[in-house]
């Protein structure tokens, strides 16, 4: 039986792809924690799992994206791009390598699987901590000459 923390990012359609994984996890006696936002707390317990909150102040709950961080809706085209990457992917991430330590100095996880929109997964394994597996809910993007080429 393995422990494992699950990192997913505060939107519907970043959480409920990890759904099943966690289901099938827990249905196989892994001690699952999944840290999530606080409107999908129901949702994580209800598979068995153990919750834990995004820090709060990265956590819209029912809000829409451009009420929580309203300075997106002010952006257009690459600038919007900019302030997404640097303020919603980047700006979290000592917040969540903050809630991943904490909740490792209590639950000594084999594994963290995170949301590619939360990379501090990734960089807890670098400062130490244990192997981390990324789960993308982005399709895979290949140039249409990979297909070109592929006999």
């Amino acid at each position: 039986m393995s422990k494992i923390i699950f990192l997913i990012t505060p939107a519907e359609g970043h959480f409920n792809p990890f759904v099943p994984i966690i289901v099938k996890l827990v249905e196989r006696k892994h001690q699952v924690i999944c840290i999530a936002g606080r409107v999908f707390k129901n949702r994580v317990e209800n598979t068995g799992a153990s919750f834990l909150p995004i820090p709060e102040k990265w956590d819209p709950g029912n809000i829409d994206s451009y009420d929580f961080f309203p300075e997106l809706k002010k952006k257009k085209g690459l600038s919007q791009m900019k302030y997404y990457i640097k303020h919603i992917l980047l700006d979290p991430i000592p917040d969540a390598l903050h809630e991943l330590k904490r909740a490792l100095s209590e639950f000594q996880a084999d594994i963290v699987i995170y949301d590619s929109f939360l990379p501090a997964g990734v960089w807890m394994t670098e400062l130490e901590g244990p192997p981390s597996i990324m789960i993308s809910v982005l399709p895979l993007s290949l140039p249409g000459k990979i297909f070109l080429h592929m006999d």
